[in-house]
């Protein structure tokens, strides 16, 4: 017994008509027929009752139509599920964002795909950039949010979404903390409140080596902290200062603490978004192409001023 054969069954039901039938299902009279036939030879009953005036059901016919009706109601709401999820407008969507990172634009964007494409459910989790990657290569996510530079490899797609300025946090009473803008020669010998390495060697190495470049000496790291909250709040302890990013020296309001461009460097945050190479799923390519969409936008923002 075919699904196509009870479809043609429930449709001849609800006309009464085989023309009329025939005409809803795109086929040709005589197609119709043999698909009822075919049907009631599998069944070995009459379904339906032929004269020259009209058609009617037989009670075997009446006592299958219910049930070919919910198979045939079943496989439509099958096909229309399979044709939202290759679509990419439902399904799953598991995300990761960076722990250490400015939420809000990584939150915008799921706000707008929830809005674009509402039934898709959003699982939200977050991580470390480093760990958000091992997420995703083992399949558990879908896509990751993290900070640049990473190591880039076939296996992964990557956006660059955000990009901003790094800023320099000092304690109110340091020597610089009545300028305007800060010059990176000007932090040789200071102490110093790093992130570990372990958490985004590209990242870390990148920042460590343009202040290095520019100060002329390695640095002199004294406390090692995994978020720019803690980092911060280490400088207003006096352990030393650091730098963090322009958007969490406006969110991040810590006595004690000054915040100050850098002049003379080009020191910049990125925000990434990685997902897999093999991952040709809809609702992945829509959520990188929106992704994408913002991120003309995101990095073409105006310069903000830091917080003091």
């Amino acid at each position: 017994m075919e699904l196509r054969q009870l479809r043609a069954f429930v449709e001849l039901a609800a006309h009464l008509h085989f023309g009329r039938a025939a005409e809803a299902l795109h086929l040709t009279q005589p197609a119709l027929s043999q698909r009822i036939q075919y049907l009631e030879r599998e069944l070995q009953v009459s379904l339906l009752m032929r004269t020259s005036r009209e058609v009617r059901l037989t009670p075997a016919g009446e006592v299958l139509l219910p049930h070919a009706k919910r198979m045939v109601e079943e496989e439509t709401r099958a096909l229309d599920a399979i044709r939202a999820h290759t679509s990419g407008v439902a399904g799953r969507l598991r995300i990761a964002y960076y722990t250490a990172g400015d939420p809000m634009l990584p939150t915008h964007i799921v706000a707008e795909f929830r809005e674009r494409y509402p039934r898709v459910s959003i699982e939200l989790s977050h991580g470390y950039s480093v760990a958000n990657a091992h997420q995703l290569r083992s399949g558990g996510i879908d896509v990751a949010f993290v900070r640049m530079p990473m190591q880039e490899t076939e296996d992964i797609r990557l956006i660059v979404v955000g990009e901003e300025p790094y800023v320099v946090a000092l304690p109110r009473h340091h020597r610089l903390a009545h300028r305007r803008k800060v010059r990176l020669r000007e932090l040789v010998n200071e102490s110093w409140v790093f992130f570990p390495r372990a958490l985004n060697p590209g990242q870390y190495d990148y920042v460590r080596g343009v202040i290095e470049a520019a100060v002329g000496s390695p640095l002199r790291v004294v406390m090692e902290e995994p978020t720019e909250e803690a980092m911060v709040g280490s400088v207003a302890d006096g352990a030393g200062i650091c730098i963090c990013s322009l958007s969490r020296s406006h969110q991040m309001r810590v006595a004690g603490v000054a915040y100050r461009p850098i002049e003379d460097a080009n020191l910049v945050s990125r925000l990434a978004l990685l997902a897999r190479s093999d991952d040709n799923g809809m609702a992945v390519n829509n959520f990188l192409d929106l992704a994408r969409e913002r991120s003309h936008e995101s990095l073409g923002r105006p310069e903000l001023t830091p917080q003091t």
